[in-house]
């Protein structure tokens, strides 16, 4: 009995078999409609929130989806997703995901499309080195055959900018990523092309990328060439614009404290008329050499010029300029400044330009030598000047301050220059012992209103006109305007102790001076002894002006006559004159020698 009962324990019945088989065969039933279900229910609609409620658990709050909507197992949407960095900001709006799930079983993650209305970047900027990664391979391959976003916003410290429209698509693996098809759209141009990095240390890079510029850089061409590394990248590229050709030759380095360690840039055929009509025409190549300089850039600049010329002919009137120059991002300094201007002149000096929006200025430190002020604006007087200007200017005002000097003339200033007129504050020219000191200013406006206040001492006009030598003190005043035909109303004052010709002179005037017309003269002259009284008017069409000359003693006056004339040596004269010009227009007066008075009359 007891083996009876062995046998049956270790040997069922069949019909228990088949019961177990029953039993088992349900539960695995069970387990897979189970299964089914979840699977089913996390590739329904319902399913895609509870996933992305897992992720962003799991991330730390450095992940928030809002309003995620779709399937898991073909295109899912979401209304935001944020991702919070430790250096940066990302936020893209309106995301959505287009994939082909059945591709992982191939280990391979496949994204047919992949947009989003709107991405916002914001990077906190960094002062210290990144060092550069040594891996960035992928655990399985990924590919992206379109990746649109409509628009980009970024800002890095102060920094700014948006792009209008970026697309392009990626591969990328265990061992490279590639950009391709890229087609990168901004306010100032558009950038296409591939680019592929190595997914491993040191992570080459091999790119193209083609540049057209829209807007302020319409008609610019440039083609980029990417080299070398991540962390040393070289970029080459070659280009035009409006005739001006480029050629660029850097490394960039975006891992270090500096974005660059070299630049040089060779620009050549810039006609500056062609980028903006208000500017001068111009033959010029410039050479430019960047590097960085703590967290500025420094470097040198010369800039040449086949086509210099004077300012009122519509060019510029420098030949060449060399400089030194720091860039710290809103100050542009320039120092070691030489330019050689037309007529072989020079100025040698230093130079500052704020570039902040809010606060644009410049000053200007230069040494002039051997200047042609004929050269630089044909409607100025021929001269060598040499001397000192220190010249400022921020967007209300240009002041100017200088001393220069021309041949044994001498000529100090300060000036400012508004929107509204240019007024010469200061200005104190000497010749020899002699000055001339005074203010003036010129309306900018229609009419070119002007006036000018200068007080003489010791001047000699000789100086500047072929005319005997004089000392003159005194005074004038002068008001007018410039078009559209010119008018001044002068007043002068030439004080006692003046000489002319060793002759003692003093005496005032006044008029109003045009074209070929004067009116309201008063003339009082004393000259030795004799005395000049003038009053009235003259003018093209008709003149009214009497005339009266007293001269006590005649021999006062043989200085001033020519050798050829015979010397007076006793008595005198008085002459009466009046002038008449027009329909009834002549000539009468009284001419008295010696007390003999003779009447003169006479019709025109």
């Amino acid at each position: 009995m007891a083996d009876v009962a062995t046998s049956e324990v270790q040997a069922p019945s069949p019909r228990r078999r088949r019961r177990a088989w029953k039993l088992a065969l349900a539960a695995i039933a069970i387990v897979a409609l189970v299964i089914a279900a979840l699977v089913g229910w996390v590739l329904s609609e319902r399913g895609l929130p509870f996933i992305v409620a897992r992720i962003v658990a799991q991330s730390g709050g450095r992940i928030s989806v809002e309003q995620p909507s779709g399937s898991i197992a073909g295109t899912m949407r979401f209304r935001r997703i944020t991702w919070h960095g430790t250096d940066a900001t990302v936020i893209a709006d309106d995301v959505a995901v287009d994939w082909n799930p059945g591709a992982l079983w191939s280990s391979r993650l496949s994204i047919r499309g992949l947009g989003a209305r709107h991405v916002d970047i914001s990077i906190k900027p960094s002062a210290a080195a990144t060092a550069p990664p040594t891996d960035l391979g992928l655990p399985i391959a990924v590919s992206i055959d379109r990746l649109d976003i409509a628009r980009i916003d970024w800002r890095a410290g102060p920094l700014a900018g948006r792009v209008s429209g970026r697309e392009f698509g990626y591969d990328g693996d265990g061992t490279r990523h590639r950009i391709h098809d890229l087609r990168f759209i901004a306010d100032q141009g558009t950038i296409a092309g591939n680019v592929s990095v190595a997914a491993r240390a040191p992570l080459a890079v091999n790119g193209q990328l083609a540049v057209t510029g829209t807007g302020a850089l319409d008609g610019a061409r440039l083609a980029v060439t990417l080299s070398g590394t991540l962390p040393e990248l070289d970029v080459t590229a070659t280009g035009s614009m409006r005739g001006a050709q480029l050629t660029l030759d850097a490394t960039a380095t975006p891992f270090a404290q500096a974005a660059f360690t070299r630049a040089h840039a060779d620009l050549g055929g810039v006609d500056a008329a062609a980028f903006d009509p208000a500017l001068p025409h111009t033959r010029a190549h410039l050479r430019l050499a960047a590097q960085p300089r703590a967290a500025a850039i420094a470097g040198t600049l010369e800039l040449g010029n086949d086509d210099a010329g004077p300012v009122d002919g519509g060019r510029l009137p420098v030949t060449s300029l060399t400089a030194a120059y720091v860039f710290d991002g809103t100050t542009l300094a320039l120092d070691d400044l030489a330019a050689t201007l037309a007529g072989g002149g020079s100025a040698r000096g230093s130079a500052r330009i704020v570039t902040a929006t809010d606060a644009r200025a410049a000053r200007a430190k230069l040494a002039l030598r051997d200047v042609d002020l004929a050269r630089i604006d044909t409607r100025l007087a021929a001269t060598r000047l040499a001397g000192n200007v220190d010249a400022s200017a921020d967007a209300a005002k240009q002041t100017l301050r200088g001393e220069v000097a021309d041949r044994g003339m001498s000529l100090e200033f300060a000036a400012v220059i508004t929107q509204a007129r240019v007024d010469v504050t200061r200005f104190v020219a000497r010749t020899g012992s002699g000055s001339l000191a005074g203010s003036a200013s010129v309306m900018r406006n229609d009419a070119g209103d002007f006036s000018l206040q200068a007080m003489a001492h010791r001047v000699d006009p000789s100086r500047f006109f072929a005319m005997p030598s004089a000392t003159l003190d005194g005074s004038v005043e002068a008001r007018g305007a410039m078009r559209p035909a010119w008018r001044v109303a002068a007043n002068a004052t030439i004080a006692p102790g003046s000489s002319f010709d060793g002759v003692a002179v003093a005496g005032t005037g006044k008029a109003t001076l045009g074209p070929n017309a004067m009116s309201d003269a008063t003339v009082d002259l004393s000259v030795a002894s004799a005395r000049l009284h003038v009053r009235g008017d003259m003018g093209r069409d008709s003149s009214s002006m009497r005339v009266t000359i007293d001269v006590p003693r005649l021999s006062d006056l043989e200085p001033l006559l020519p050798a050829a004339v015979p010397r007076p040596v006793a008595g005198d004269v008085h002459l009466e004159a009046a002038l008449e010009t027009g329909a009834s227009g002549g000539l009468t007066g009284d001419v008295r020698t010696g007390g003999t008075s003779a009447a003169a009359i006479g019709r025109a």
